[in-house]
């Protein structure tokens, strides 16, 4: 599901309990936002014999108009150019102009407006905001200090930082941070329907990758609770459905079970369908959460 990079290395247990621990979340968002540069300077946009100039005052104010709207960084970045055309658009007006649309597409793709944008609101990818978190150990404290302990903020430094994204050697709870700062920086499409199973074996961050991917949709998860396996397992139906985005979801407690016998290789498969579709329509919620339990 979190295929982003390759799984190249192994967390102690406890690292990758941490790193699976739904506050890195908090501390992957700011690390991602951080990437912003507050303007020192204003934008100067030449267009025809005139130099049209935006103050740092007006440009921080889209800036902070933009990141307060809750929307994926990239999102927010293409808007950014188009804000600051609009600002000097009503400077035009100002001085008696009448530009259109046109003019305000052209101030946008201009070549001073896309570097100003380029300097203040940089490209990023995960692998870049998630090497630099573990590389750099201000970066680390800047985002993770009211979140994480001194003590935490230590486990995820990497002793011998790789000196590129591109030769980090990623552990599997890696690629699921990899995962979240790919959902911030561009959404994750949802998808109809999601099904989990052993789903008490998954972490917070991991609940969060599959509740994402079911955000418009509906989701079939499967556990027991009493069976998990890892240090991060769920402690609770109530806290995975949290982490799932679900809270309101159904609960169907199994007391019992079933097996399915037959010639046929489709046989389980068709079972099983029938067993869901069953859940399905005794359930009136469209999220469902099935905890399978021992009896």
């Amino acid at each position: 599901m979190t295929a982003l990079a390759p799984v190249r290395s192994v967390d102690e247990p406890a690292v990758a309990t941490l790193k699976g621990d739904a506050r890195m979340a908090a501390v992957l968002r700011k690390a991602l936002w951080s990437r912003l540069q507050t303007p020192q300077e204003p934008l100067v946009a030449p267009r025809g014999v005139r130099k049209w100039r935006v103050p740092t005052y007006a440009v921080a104010e889209v800036m902070d108009e933009l990141t307060g709207r809750q929307v994926a960084y990239n999102a927010a970045r293409e808007m950014f150019p188009q804000r600051l055309a609009h600002a000097v658009l009503r400077k035009m007006e100002q001085a008696g102009d009448s530009p259109d649309d046109r003019v305000q597409q052209a101030v946008a793709r201009s070549k001073p407006v896309r570097d100003y944008v380029g300097q203040h609101w940089p490209t990023v990818t995960p692998a870049a905001v998630l090497h630099r978190l573990f590389a750099d150990g201000d970066a680390l404290a800047e985002a993770a200090g009211e979140v994480l302990t001194a003590e935490e903020r230590m486990m995820l430094l990497w002793a011998k930082p790789a000196k590129t994204p591109g030769a980090a050697k990623w552990s599997a709870a890696d690629t699921v941070l990899l995962d979240e700062l790919a959902d911030l920086i561009d959404r994750t499409p949802s998808l109809g329907h999601v099904i989990v199973d052993e789903a008490q074996d998954l972490s917070q961050m991991q609940l969060r990758a599959v509740g994402r991917r079911a955000a418009s949709g509906s989701l079939t998860v499967l556990g027991d609770i009493a069976q998990g396996t890892t240090p991060w397992a769920t402690s609770s139906w109530t806290q995975a459905l949290g982490h799932l985005g679900a809270p309101q979801a159904h609960i169907e407690v199994l007391d019992r079970g079933f097996e399915c016998r037959g010639p046929s290789s489709t046989m389980p498969l068709s079972c099983c369908r029938r067993l869901l579709q069953s859940w399905g329509r005794r359930s009136r919620c469209g999220r469902t959460a099935v905890a399978s339990m021992s009896g």
